[in-house]
């Protein structure tokens, strides 16, 4: 289970590093002012005027150290106000958390991965009073699913600050090769399967989908949702309390995928594609053999300066249900015991102003909020630049499903990788079905304790 935990941890690091290192931009708006307890200030309570304001160093607890540029950017809209990165020792947020707490130096912010050992001690701060009271809030329209990923009943602990959803990635010079078009947006999973099979061409060394664990991983739980076997990616039912991945559906799901492997031929097993001494990832598809890759807006840097081929992105296929992605988001919480509040909550309400949103996009991730601004900007921004900029846009639209994993309680116990293994590997079902019923009572029990 760490394993999954620490590939979680990669993925979220690696985002923020690909996606915000180069992010720059303006001021697009002027937020509320709020004091400590989140009340909005009067003009007379606070100081209207910027250069009287105190210095304020903002502490916050992440992962990623590429990430000046968005500091800049927030720094340059509020000039006395400093953002420090804390990287936790060893990686362990939470230990690092309590321990600046204990010494009196607490964060002010903090990356999450799994809420409940925070929520739990009340270390964090109940940010619905913040944006309810704050007026540019009630003017921006998210993204469905979005702003209240992590509520937990009537309080939200915790706020995405990125999102990126996740595409199919095609090699056009593949497609020609085998006489194949570009699918439709609304593309199915079983155009998916006819056209990697018309690709796979063993002889030539090529395939339909690159050699990579991740059509196990997150491709396989969101073909779960789109064909109605669960609610939720990972596997989970509608109110995120319990795993369906023991399920005959899901399992029939799993089945279907390893038929890429087993009759197919589309996919390597694991053990084939060590033989032949391909890594696995974008790095098998950038050797230009195979027709699809799977990935995340965090794969676009490695293709542009990589891929000596030409590509493009799809919307994931519709199953038997409906159409769409794996969205990755990244929860930030604010530390009940930060003495600067009022910053905290601005550095907060800056990730969803419109020139911090296509600072965002110009390095791949997708708009948080609905605008016909923002949807123009996939347009104007370089990195789409030639590319199918309607997927992206059609992809961003897709109602589901954003990673909500944080606020399950012990998810980092949760056997939901397990299957990459079934598929590519040589494990069985029947083999996780008892892990899957230990962790559906081991979660349940941690919910308890903690009152939810």
């Amino acid at each position: 289970m760490k394993q999954l935990v620490k590939s979680k941890m990669i993925t979220l690091a690696l985002l923020l590093v690909y996606l915000l290192s180069a992010c720059s931009g303006g001021n697009s708006g002027n937020p509320v002012k709020t004091n400590n307890n989140g009340d909005i200030m009067k003009e007379e309570e606070g100081v209207s005027n910027e250069e009287n304001q105190d210095p304020v160093t903002l502490r916050v607890l992440m992962w990623s150290d590429r990430l000046q540029p968005l500091f800049d950017l927030f720094t340059a809209q509020y000039p006395w106000i400093t953002v420090e990165p804390v990287y936790p020792k060893d990686g362990d947020l939470v230990g690092t958390f309590v321990a600046m707490d204990a010494a009196g130096t607490p964060v002010d912010l903090t990356w999450l991965v799994d809420m409940s050992a925070y929520v739990k001690d009340g270390m964090l701060e109940d940010l619905k009073p913040y944006m309810d009271k704050d007026p540019a809030m009630k003017k921006i329209e998210f993204i469905p699913g979005f702003i209240d990923a992590y509520d937990i009943g009537d309080k939200r602990y915790a706020v995405p600050h990125v999102y990126a959803p996740t595409y199919i990635y095609i090699n056009k010079e593949v497609m020609s090769k085998y006489g194949l078009e570009m699918p439709e947006l609304d593309w199915t999973m079983d155009e998916f399967r006819q056209l990697a099979k018309a690709a796979t061409d063993p002889a030539a060394g090529d395939y339909g989908l690159a050699f990579d664990s991740m059509w196990g991983h997150h491709f396989l739980t969101a073909l779960a949702v789109a064909n109605g076997s669960a609610a939720n990616t990972y596997y989970m039912n509608e109110d995120l309390t319990q795993s369906v991945l023991h399920t005959p559906a899901v399992i029939d799901d799993v089945n279907w995928l390893k038929s890429f492997v087993t009759q197919d031929g589309s996919l390597l097993s694991l053990q084939k594609g060590t033989e032949l001494g391909l890594q696995s990832g974008i790095s098998d598809f950038l050797n230009g053999k195979s027709l699809f890759a799977f990935g995340g807006d965090w794969v676009l840097p490695t293709l542009e300066s990589e891929a000596s081929f030409e590509w493009d992105v799809l919307p994931l296929p519709a199953g038997k249900d409906k159409q769409v992605t794996w969205g990755l988001l990244m929860a930030m919480g604010m530390n009940a015991n930060s003495k600067n509040k009022d910053a905290a909550y601005k550095w907060i309400s800056f990730q969803y102003e419109l020139e911090a949103q296509k600072a965002k996009i110009d390095m791949g991730a997708s708009a948080a909020i609905v605008s016909d601004e923002l949807d123009q900007y996939y347009e104007e921004t370089p990195i789409w630049k030639g590319r199918n900029v309607d997927a992206v846009r059609y992809t961003n639209k897709l109602s589901c499903c954003g990673d909500k994993t944080s606020r399950i309680p012990a998810f980092s116990e949760n056997p939901w990788g397990l299957p990459s293994n079934v598929v590519m590997g040589d494990s069985q079902m029947q083999d996780v079905i008892p892990q899957v019923e230990a962790w559906n009572k081991r979660t349940l029990e941690v919910r308890k304790q903690l009152g939810w």
